[in-house]
Order: structure tokens, then sequence, then C-alpha cells
């Protein structure tokens, strides 16, 4: 009777050899791990059992006893088990995906197996349905998703809460998460945050699609998506018309910065914004890093009381975007380092209006206004933009005329359109608007005084001034804009500095009944420069001009021109100059009248009439 190592559960699992001769299967029995000869083994033996056993009885060791070679020079040995185990999938862990099973178990287990392993990617794939949480669940930081198809309903029913903790390194880089969760449920929610837990900000999240966020509109599941996505989020939007009843707010100061909107293509990609109300599209005065790219805002009744961009805040870049039917398609009205690229604007009274310190009584004061600087914009094209023959409505206008007075203990609301008086200077300048804290004004000849009372001739209030400033436009540049068929003047440019203007510039193209130009510069333009630049008149039937000066105060530099009238029987010139200076380099000018220019230009010599 021997003992065996292991057992062999029937005898034909077994081969018997006695000093390396096979032992017929009938010279002995097995029972469990002992095995029992009918005839005794001569003594001092040598005795070998072998014991067979199928790939079924090694169970799980088997992928880790199976060598992988990805093959390639270089590639190293591993196992199938490693290799499988390079990626997590919430599969593994029992996920169904089926739309109505509660996955948030298998979910938490998946996730605490990749922490407790020092971190890794969850992968969570496509399924028939979608993965429910409806209890909550806590994304460690060490664990990075990766949803490809897969979709994560977090329903108000649920009461539950999704919280994915991110890192701040590029490791814990969240990428194209899909989430539902519903708008208006108060305990259902979807939570991004930093590893410390302090803040609802995670610094690398992408491709969060506002439309797996339940909401009524447009507006309310992207501000749901940057809620959820924070810095440096990608939202992204489906074909379609999707109708904006609240501004869709990009605003770095409650959501992180970096964020960005992108549309699923040029044209088919379309916000509208509906009901003719005084509203904005796409809010971005707190712009800060954000991108808006391949997106398409119209105003649906076309009654031009809306603004399809609001710009503002530090480093803004807009791509490739198509803006018509509103008042202001785009506006920027404070902001630095803003670059602005092959966009297309139709059908709006001011195609784009660059103001400081702006205000409308129409649309109001949105947000702060201050200084702009350092601005680029490229490839801008402003089609059939302004509306009757007003000096006001234009393809492009750059106006930095009004001033801000900064105030405290105001005694009430001052009335847009009243005049102000300073108590001590005298200085008096008329109502823009009235933010909080601060009274615009339109330009004034003198200064008020710090500390002096101020005092509104109709509303009577009164208020302390703390300080007053002019808020500058300056350092701006521009290259390759078209302006076509835009009523009475192409471009009206008013109290800025260092304006730099390359390629095609301004034509309007559109009859008007009143004097008209390519290009109107206004008061305190100190220091703008064309070159190469292209200046038409629209088929005015009274005086017209390729360019007009009329600010004292304004320096104007063209070089390798092209200014052109309509060469009707009336008053037509290349350029007018009726104050300021006005140097033409290298120019050519095409009119009826008697010289090319009425007024004193500079070097003249070098102009071809």
């Amino acid at each position: 009777v021997y003992t065996l190592s292991y057992e062999p559960f029937i005898k034909d699992n077994t081969q018997v050899y006695i000093d390396g001769v096979y032992q017929n299967k009938v010279t002995y029995n097995t029972s469990g791990t002992t095995l029992t000869f009918t005839e005794a083994p001569p003594l001092n033996s040598q005795i070998e059992v072998m014991i067979a056993t199928t790939l079924t009885d090694v169970g799980t060791a088997a992928a880790a006893a199976v060598t992988y070679n990805q093959g390639g020079v270089g590639a190293v040995d591993t196992t199938v088990q490693a290799k499988l185990q390079d990626t997590v999938s919430v599969k593994d862990f029992g996920a169904v995906g089926d739309g109505t099973t509660d996955d948030a178990a298998a979910f938490t287990a998946a996730a605490n197996a990749i922490n407790a392993a020092g971190g890794g990617s969850l992968y969570i794939p496509a399924s028939s349905g979608r993965y429910v949480i409806n209890t909550d669940v806590t994304v460690q930081a060490t664990v990075n998703l990766i949803f490809d198809g897969g979709v994560v309903n977090v329903p108000s029913t649920g009461g539950a809460t999704l919280t994915i903790y991110g890192g701040v390194s590029s490791t814990n880089f969240h990428t194209n998460i899909f989430v539902v969760s519903n708008e208006t449920a108060a305990n259902s929610q979807v939570k991004i945050r930093n590893a410390d837990a302090t803040t609802e900000i995670s610094p690398y999240v992408t491709e969060m699609s506002a439309f797996w966020f339940n909401g009524t509109t447009i507006a309310q599941k992207i501000k749901k998506a940057y809620q959820a996505g924070g810095a440096r989020t990608t939202v992204r939007i489906p074909a379609g018309i999707h109708p904006i009843d609240t501004p869709i707010v990009m605003d770095q100061t409650t959501y992180g910065s970096n964020l960005v909107l992108r549309g699923e293509s040029h044209i088919a990609s379309t916000l509208e914004i509906v009901g003719g109300s005084a509203i904005v599209g796409i809010n971005a005065s707190n712009g800060d890093e954000c991108l808006i790219d391949q997106v398409r805002v119209t105003e649906e009744s076309g009654s031009l009381t809306s603004v399809g961009l609001l710009c503002g805040g530090t480093s803004l870049v807009v791509n490739n975007c198509w803006f018509s039917n509103t008042k202001y398609a785009i506006l920027v009205n404070s902001g630095a380092g803003m670059h602005i690229d092959g966009c297309y604007v139709e059908a709006s009274t001011y195609g784009m209006m660059m103001a400081s310190n702006f205000a409308d009584y129409d649309i109001g004061g949105m947000n702060d206004p201050s200084s702009v600087q350092n601005c680029r914009v490229d490839r801008l094209f402003l089609f059939s933009c302004g509306a009757g023959n007003q000096q006001d409505p234009t393809g492009l206008r750059i106006d930095g005329s009004h001033a801000e007075l900064n105030i405290s203990s105001a005694t009430g609301a001052f009335t847009f359109g009243e005049t102000v008086t300073g108590g001590t200077s005298g200085e008096t300048a008329v109502v823009v608007s009235y933010p909080t804290g601060k009274i615009i004004v339109n330009t004034v000849s003198g200064s008020f005084t710090d500390g002096e009372t101020i005092t509104g001739g109709t509303s009577g209030r009164t208020a302390t001034l703390d300080s007053s400033n002019s808020n500058d436009i300056r350092d701006i540049q521009l290259t390759s804009l078209q302006v076509r068929q835009c009523k009475r003047y192409g471009a009206i440019i008013n109290d800025c500095s260092t304006i730099s203007v390359q390629g095609n510039f301004a034509a309007n193209g559109t009859s008007a009944s009143s004097i008209s130009a390519g290009c109107f510069i206004g008061d305190n333009v100190e220091q703008i420069t064309f070159t190469g630049s292209g200046f038409f008149d629209n088929t005015s039937t009274a005086d017209s001009y390729g360019i007009q000066v009329n600010g004292s105060g304004s320096r104007v530099s063209l070089v390798g021109c092209t200014l052109t009238n309509d060469q009707s029987s009336d008053q037509d010139y290349g350029i007018r100059r009726q104050a300021g200076t006005v140097n033409a380099t290298g120019c050519i000018m095409n009119g009826n009248s008697t010289a090319a220019t009425t007024g004193t230009v500079t070097s003249t010599a070098n102009i071809t009439s």
C-alpha cells in the first residue's frame, strides 16, 4: 500500500512503472490518494506513478501559466493573465449595461480593484443599454475612465451621485465621458472633483457630450456638462438645430478655464436663438482660455435684438463659426489675447462690434466691460450687415468712446440717457449704461474729480465718484477682413489706438441715400495703418468715398491701397479728409471728381488717380 501525492480520481488516470517496467492496471487499485498492489513489488525496487489531469482541473491558474509574446523586435514574454489585466472592464466585475440592472456595485468593485493595484484604466464598453447607477459610486483619482460607447445613466429616481476624482497630472486624464443626469433632480448628479475633494473641477476632462445630459434646452444641457466636466472640458454638440432660450455661459470664474464648445460641423451644428428677445446666444464674457469651434448661431425671428457671441476674458479663441440675424453678431467688449479666425457673419445690424464700456438700450449691460487689447482677427467675412441709412449700423465697428465712472454711496439708480453733473468739477456727461458700482457715460471733454458728488439731471440720484477712467481699445490686428454689401459704411472706427490692417478691408455695396464710405474714421484713432487694403463705397445717390477721415486727433496711414467710389455725378473721392492726419503712399484711387482726394493728404505724389 502506497500513499500518492495527488488524487487520480480514477485508475485510468494513472500509469505505474516498477524499475521502469509498465504494470498492467489489473495489478493494482486506487482509492483517493491510496494505491494498493495485488502482489507486493520486489524489495528495494523503484516505483513510479504518473497521474494525468485535464485543463479544466487547472482552473484559474491556466491564464497565469500560459506565456504570451506580442511578437516583433524587442517584444518580451508575459503571461496571458497579465496581458488581459492591462485593461479592466466594468463587465469583469458583473456590470450588465442593459438599462435596467443597477450596476453600481460592479462599478465600485472595479474602481476599488484598480485603486488597490496602484491605479489604471477602467474600460466602459458599449452595451445594449446603459449602465444604470442607482446608488452612489466613487471613482478614485488613480482610476482613469475610458468610455468606448458605454453610457452611464444616473436616473432621478435613484437619487445617486457619480463622483469621479481627477488628479492633477496628465496620467489622470478623463476622456469621452458620457453620463446621463437629470437637470431638475436635486439628488441625482455627476461630480468630477480634484483629488483633494475640495472643489468640483477636474483639470483634465474632454469630450463631454451635452446631449447625454437631460434638460429641456441646449443651454441647460451644456451648462450641466460644464458643471460636471470643469476645466479643459470639450462639450460636443451633435448636428441639428438646437434652440437657445437662455444664454450658454462659458465662464471660467464658475466652471474653470479651458472650456471648449465644439459643434460637429460648420453648417449643420446650429444653435438658434428663439423668441426674438434680448438674449446672448453664447456668453464668453469671462471665457479665459476657452475655445468656440464650428458652431452656428442664428436669431430665429430676425428681430435683431440679440447677440450671437459675447466675447471677453483672456486668450479666447473663436474658429470657423457662423452668425446671422442678430443685432450684434460678434460683440467684444473686454478681454486680451483674443483670436477670431475663419468666421462668417450675415444679416446683422453690426457684423462685429469691438467696444469697451459697451452699452445698449435694447440689450442692456450684459457684463462688466473693460479694455480690449492685443486681439487678432483673421479671415472674417461680414456680409449684408447694417440696417437703414443711419451712421451706426455697419459691418464692423470699433469704438472705445465711452468713459467709466466708478461710484459708491449711490442713493438709487440713474436713468439711461440723462445728464450727470460733477458737483466740484462741473463736468457733465450722458449716461449710456448703469452696471453695478459704475456709470458708463459718453466721451467727456474734461475730467471729473475723485471724491466729488455726481448728480443725475433727470433722476435726481446722487453718488460719490471714487475714480474715473476711459477703457481703451488698442493693439488690434485685422487680416483678410471682407466687408460686403453693408449699409452706408462698411466700417466705423472711433477712439482706439494701434490698429493694424492687412489685406482686404471694407466695401459696402448696397444703396444709401446719404453720404457713405467704405470706411469711416472718427475721433481719436491715434494710429491706424492699412497695408494692401481695398476700400469701395456703395452705389449711393449722394456723396461717397473710399475712406472718410472725419475725426480730430486721428492719424491714418495707407500703404499700397486701392480706394474706389461709385463714380456717379455727385462728389466722389478715393479719400476725404475733413479732420485728422492722412498719409497715403503708393495708393491707387479711382473717382470722377477733379482730384483723387479732398482735404490735405500727405504723400500725394505717390498716389495714382
